[in-house]
């Protein structure tokens, strides 16, 4: 990862691939860490060049998933409902991807279709589905 940065105590941020992915790591699941990820991801993707895919990495491994949380990915979707690409999130915990999967399908995928959304257990996995449009 190059240039981590950290956003607050509880969020980094972070480029891949010559820029063309963005990590985003959060440590804990309190409202205003939510709230600063909500804010900085959403700063990130008006800045980002339409023509580029948009090519997210959530990287929950020190979080839970939350209402707050799930609510703050919905206006997220919302956000990015005119760009393309993939958003990753990244698990700690096998037994949370039946949960996650079903709010990436009944909640986020219906908001953008054109943006696909996955969960992970293996960051490397992750990069690896990312990557597959960072050169395209």
């Amino acid at each position: 990862m190059e240039n981590i940065r950290s956003i607050t105590p509880n969020l980094q941020q972070a480029w891949l691939e010559g820029r063309a992915i963005v990590w985003f790591k959060l440590y804990g699941s309190a409202r205003d860490t939510l709230d600063d990820w909500y804010n900085i991801v959403t700063e990130t993707v008006k800045e980002w060049d339409p023509s580029n895919p948009l090519l997210i990495i959530n990287d929950m491994r020190n979080s839970a998933i939350t209402t707050h949380g799930q609510n703050r990915a919905k206006e997220f979707a919302e956000q990015i409902a005119d760009h393309h690409g993939r958003v990753a999130f990244v698990i700690k915990e096998e037994f949370l991807a039946p949960m996650l999967n079903m709010f990436i399908n009944r909640r986020l995928q219906d908001e953008t279709s054109n943006v696909e959304y996955r969960d992970f257990i293996d960051m490397d996995e992750a990069v690896q589905w990312l990557s597959e449009l960072a050169h395209v």
